[in-house]
């Protein structure tokens, strides 16, 4: 079975928030009117939102990505990967993917385990892609 994933920003929201996909916040904090799921475990360490920020010097993706790689070498992020539903898209506040974790996340997690794909931005979707890959039933926020 394969469990397909995306990202979005908040931006974004009312467009998934509208569609038959789960949300689910991967930030350290959500947007008050946010209805989905959160995966605290995704969520950039202090020091990597520091980093993200120009705070320490650090090459933030690095610190990232470290923090993945250790979640995977100590079986935390196979948990994380084992609560992912098809259609879920994971999101922030970012706006550009490319300057945002939650690329980081989607292909760092799709690229090591098996039947996890990354289908990229919510917002470069066709509607009739996702409606023809998730069927025509509606599902409810987790």
């Amino acid at each position: 079975m394969t469990t397909t994933i995306y990202t979005a920003g908040y931006l974004q929201s009312k467009s998934v928030r509208d569609s038959i996909v789960y949300p689910v916040n991967i930030a350290r904090s959500a947007p008050g009117d946010f209805e989905g799921a959160t995966i605290p475990a995704l969520a950039p360490s202090k020091a990597t939102f520091a980093a993200a920020k120009g705070e320490n010097g650090l090459d933030w993706k690095a610190l990232y990505v470290a923090g993945l790689a250790a979640m995977e070498d100590s079986g935390k992020l196979k948990q994380v990967v084992g609560s992912l539903r098809d259609g879920m898209v994971l999101m922030c506040w970012e706006d550009d993917a490319k300057e945002c974790h939650r690329l980081l996340a989607a292909e760092f997690i799709a690229a090591r385990f098996k039947g996890v794909v990354y289908d990229g931005e919510w917002k470069d979707q066709p509607y009739e892609k996702r409606a023809s890959s998730r069927g025509q039933q509606m599902f409810t926020f987790l």
